[in-house]
């Protein structure tokens, strides 16, 4: 019985260490060998693009981090993969036009899609994950035919903006950056056509009056600025 049982570890021994290099050889990644090229690009008037909430530096310190896995760059990172937003397979919702609050929640959702995408694209080099952002954008600057958002309705003006934010800090992300895929670029004319045909109006009917400065429809913009800042003296100050 006792020379069985040391036969029986032999054999599983043998056997670990022959599968093992099979094991760490098919471990699933999401990581591509496409490194996607961050680089800062400044417009004749001056601009920095991108500049929305984040730039190349800090865009690729986050990259660097979340492939090291280093906190809280890769919580945050799982913890985005784990969203809905997440899936590549996930269908955008491709408002025809806002009217009330079912359209800006709707709006909502591919905003927090173009963004998820936009991140894992980045991190991953995955041009998978531009598809959807591309199809959201070309939708959404293609909306010609009848106003975007024709008229202001009830607290239009404070829910809105955080998710038109949320959608121009990914746009101005995939503008800089060049994709192996000619048909996933994001063009000026693209840009141009999101900003005159659905930024535009949401701008004019919703917001942009004279007596909404500093009025409720910035706090959720202003929150989103906030953040970034706020948990960045938050990691500082605990590493004192």
């Amino acid at each position: 019985m006792k020379q069985q049982a040391i036969q029986l570890w032999a054999f599983l021994g043998l056997f670990l260490v022959s599968v093992a290099p099979a094991r760490a050889q098919s471990r699933d990644t999401i990581l591509t060998d496409n490194v996607v090229e961050l680089k800062q690009v400044v417009s004749p008037q001056g601009f920095v693009h991108p500049g929305i909430s984040c730039n190349a530096e800090t865009l690729s310190v986050m990259r660097e981090k979340v492939i090291a896995g280093v906190s809280p760059w890769v919580d945050y990172f799982e913890g985005l993969r784990r969203t809905p937003w997440a899936d590549a397979g996930r269908r955008p919702r491709l408002v025809e036009q806002i009217t009330n609050d079912g359209g800006i929640g709707a709006f909502a959702q591919d905003a927090h899609l173009l963004w998820t995408h936009t991140i894992l694209y980045v991190v991953t080099g995955n041009e998978a994950y531009r598809k959807r952002p591309v199809e959201i954008i070309k939708w959404y600057g293609g909306r010609t035919d009848k106003s975007f958002f024709p008229k202001y309705f009830a607290d239009s003006h404070i829910k809105i903006g955080k998710y038109v934010y949320t959608m121009c800090t990914a746009v101005d992300i995939l503008r800089t950056i060049e994709p192996k895929d000619p048909s996933l670029a994001v063009t000026q004319e693209m840009v141009t056509a999101l900003n005159t045909n659905c930024f535009g109006p949401i701008r004019k009917n919703s917001i942009q009056f004279n007596y909404y400065f500093m009025n409720q429809h910035s706090y959720a913009v202003m929150d989103t600025w906030r953040r970034p800042s706020s948990e960045m003296r938050l990691r500082t100050t605990s590493r004192r």
